[in-house]
């Protein structure tokens, strides 16, 4: 039996259970993550899991809305006409990389549900994704207007980035190894969306 754990307190169940979950779920994946290792993770029966979470479908959905729901809401700010178009699309690529650095569970996640291909899980992952996809395109596109590069396919660059930077977070240690200590993803939003070269720090 899970002993509540001495932060219990001051940290709510719901909270305290959806934190375990994302991270399992990041783990092991939908289908391998059970209910009793989330309740363990989090310092409560699985009876109790179960009060807040009717089953493990319910409870998946409720990590991927409040990570999603946390990168609009880190994103948000960067679509409001505060300073420049190149500046609020690179600050745009930054928050998103800061957000993957403080939801590290996020990238691997979404990666390991990009590729299951056992039911709805894939479908359950484009069904937050793509809004967030559209929306930037779409402002990209309004925004941007006269401002990005001539010709660039908005979407494909747009996914280009994020999803390089989703695979280098969700490869943890390997990502060094493979891409280097240098994040570039600025850089190549910069160059990509604005055919300049990154300025010299």
């Amino acid at each position: 039996m899970a002993r509540p754990r001495l932060d219990s307190i001051k940290i709510p169940t719901r909270l305290r259970i959806l934190t375990a979950a994302e991270q399992r779920f990041a783990r092991a994946g939908y289908a391998e993550a059970s209910l009793a290792d989330i309740a363990a993770d989090a310092g409560i029966r699985r009876a109790s899991l179960l009060y807040h979470f009717e089953s493990k479908e319910r409870l998946y959905q409720s990590v991927l809305e409040t990570l999603f729901k946390a990168l609009a809401e880190s994103l948000s700010e960067h679509f409001l006409p505060t300073a420049s178009f190149e500046d609020r699309m690179l600050g745009l690529t930054k928050a998103y990389l800061d957000f993957l650095t403080e939801r590290p569970a996020f990238a691997a996640l979404v990666v390991r549900d990009i590729i299951d291909d056992r039911g709805e899980t894939r479908n359950r992952i484009g069904d937050y994704f793509e809004p967030v996809i559209n929306t930037i395109e779409s402002w990209v596109e309004r925004e941007g207007k006269g401002r990005v590069t001539p010709g660039l396919d908005v979407r494909a660059a747009l996914l280009l980035i994020g999803s390089d930077a989703l695979l280098r977070r969700a490869s943890g240690p390997l990502g060094d190894r493979l891409w280097g200590p240098t994040e570039r993803s600025l850089e190549f939003s910069r160059k990509l969306f604005f055919g300049v070269p990154d300025e010299p720090e």
